[in-house]
């Protein structure tokens, strides 16, 4: 009786040493790519042209770019984790997704239809003075009353732009008025290229020589006339850029060698001119021009 119950013991603890590694030594099947398919939203928008992103444990793990609808198809790869969190455009999405086994099977990858909303809090707009009730408007077409009226606070705000250099020292000067300037206007001069003669009066248009609308540019001095008929108020401009726009700091260095080229030289602006009236058939008698016996006139 003693010899069987020791061999049952010997049987047992040889099946066990033979079991073991037959259930301990499988290997679990490995974890297959999952695919989230759906629409990114922020603030409840679609949004196209965005960045989804997948993370897992904090490590990166898949991106791709919204389609114009919002519509996403995300390509992420198993990591240490089982919980995925999603970012759109960058701001965390509300839905975190739990890695599992389970969802329809497509080439060897999980599919998930799955939205993500993500949530961007504006901050509330900067407030200047007291919220109003009423706005009452009031048309005043002489600049120096508007002043008076804001000066005496018959009037809050005047919204058109003043071009008079007394009334813009009174402004500056004055310790109750706050003004913004602004860069909107400009003066130019169009010449009409017409010609040589005029139809109908036969007068010469000394314009229709390009050399002679390009000497104008010498001819005109840009400075003195933002000092003395603007009172200061403009700046000098010889392109279409203005200068206190970007795109004239972008440009500088092609716009710089321009206002050096054109800067005010009348003496070189007299003999570009001279030469082309002459070609013209035009003579200088006494300061004055004249083409076939009749002094040349500038129509403005």
């Amino acid at each position: 009786m003693k010899r069987w119950i020791i061999s049952a013991i010997v049987l047992v603890l040889i099946m066990a040493l033979v079991l073991t590694p037959l259930v301990f030594g499988q290997e679990p099947p490995p974890t297959p790519p999952a695919v989230f398919m759906g629409t990114a939203y922020v603030n409840n928008v679609a949004v196209a042209g965005a960045t989804v992103s997948a993370w897992i444990a904090g490590d990166h793990a898949g991106e791709t770019i919204t389609e114009a609808d919002g519509a996403f198809d995300l390509l992420v790869e198993p990591g240490p984790g089982n919980t995925v969190m999603f970012k759109v455009a960058g701001f965390t999405a509300l839905q975190t997704h739990s890695w599992e086994n389970w969802g329809e099977e497509m080439m060897g990858r999980t599919l998930f239809p799955f939205d993500l909303h993500a949530t961007v809090r504006v901050p509330p707009p900067v407030r200047y003075g007291a919220w109003v009730d009423e706005i009452i408007v009031t048309y005043v077409p002489d600049h120096a009353n508007a002043v008076t009226m804001i000066e005496v606070g018959e009037l809050d705000v005047f919204t058109w732009g003043i071009g008079d250099p007394i009334l813009y020292r009174r402004i500056v000067e004055h310790p109750g008025v706050d003004y913004e300037r602004a860069f909107g206007m400009f003066n130019e001069l169009t010449f009409n290229p017409v010609g040589p003669v005029f139809p109908g009066s036969g007068k010469l248009n000394p314009f229709v020589v390009r050399e002679i609308r390009e000497a104008m540019n010498w001819l005109v001095d840009r400075t003195y006339i933002v000092e003395k008929f603007m009172g200061g108020m403009g700046v000098e401009r010889w392109t279409a850029l203005h200068p206190a726009f970007p795109d004239y700091a972008r440009l500088l260095e092609h716009v710089r060698p321009l206002e050096l080229y054109y800067a005010h030289d009348p003496a070189k602006a007299e003999a570009v001119i001279t030469e082309e009236m002459e070609k013209l058939g035009a003579e200088l008698i006494g300061g004055f021009w004249y083409y076939k016996g009749e002094r040349v006139e500038i129509i403005t």
